[in-house]
């Protein structure tokens, strides 16, 4: 009896032992395959506030890094793909708030697990494995109107490439539409009427430490009523910060 028993304790002891080994080594290994890669969304976790970027092309770097540059790396980002998994981590700094997220960016479980009703902003980009540009906005399309569902009210912009597909998705209302084509069409000309206003635009557009950043205030009391030259001027007299006033908009 007493060797039966220590037989048994024996084999119990071998089987545990290999268990643990095993997780380890997986565990290791699973390392090993993600080192440099970009960083999954842990399972069961929860995001709020954060910004989701849905489907991947090859401006993903540059938008991640100009996010980063605008929010001071202070926010969370997820990146949702098909292929999540493969995605690499170019900048660990820039990324370290950086995560991926696998599944399909217009399936409803995927854009739960993304935690879409908590997100503070959406971004849809163009993905670049549809046949066509046709087919790529479709499927934009298909993708805002599943996060709308979802969130009625989180900010979204989408991006598009042909100017037509604007047209039929002016349905979605309170959606920023950004239609490549348009505005190359548009920059292209201006570039040959006034050589270098690309260089101006891109400065405007660019977030970094030295170059000029967007801001959306509310109207001052004492410019209400006042003419578009009274309100320039209004800023360009503040000595402490040095802001131009670039355009006025009207919300309800």
């Amino acid at each position: 009896a007493g060797r039966i028993e220590v037989t048994v304790l024996l084999i119990i002891g071998l089987l545990i032992v290999s268990l643990f080994t095993a997780q380890v080594v997986s565990i290791f290994v699973r390392m090993a395959q993600r080192q440099g890669r970009l960083a999954l969304k842990p399972p069961g976790s929860r995001f709020e506030n954060h910004i989701v970027i849905l489907g991947i092309n090859s401006h993903l770097d540059r938008i991640i890094s100009q996010l980063h540059a605008a929010l001071h790396g202070q926010a969370f980002i997820l990146v949702v793909s098909q292929t999540a998994e493969e995605l690499y981590n170019p900048n660990s700094r820039i990324y370290r708030r950086v995560f991926a997220l696998q599944g399909d960016p217009c399936d409803q479980a995927t854009l739960q697990a993304a935690d879409i009703p908590d997100a503070a902003r959406v971004m849809i980009l163009s993905d670049e494995q549809a046949a066509d540009h046709q087919a790529r906005d479709n499927r934009t399309m298909m993708a805002t109107l599943a996060v709308r569902c979802l969130n009625p009210s989180v900010p979204i912009v989408s991006e598009l490439l042909a100017g037509g597909s604007l047209r039929r998705a002016a349905i979605l209302h309170d959606v920023e539409y950004v239609v490549s084509q348009l505005y190359g069409e548009r920059m292209a000309c201006q570039a040959v009427l006034s050589p270098g206003i690309s260089e101006v635009y891109y400065d405007l557009m660019t977030f970094s430490d030295d170059t000029n950043e967007f801001y959306t205030i509310y109207v001052p009391t004492e410019l209400v009523g006042q003419s578009y030259q009274v309100a320039q001027s209004h800023f360009f007299d503040r000595d402490d910060e040095a802001i131009t006033l670039v355009g006025l908009a009207l919300r309800d």
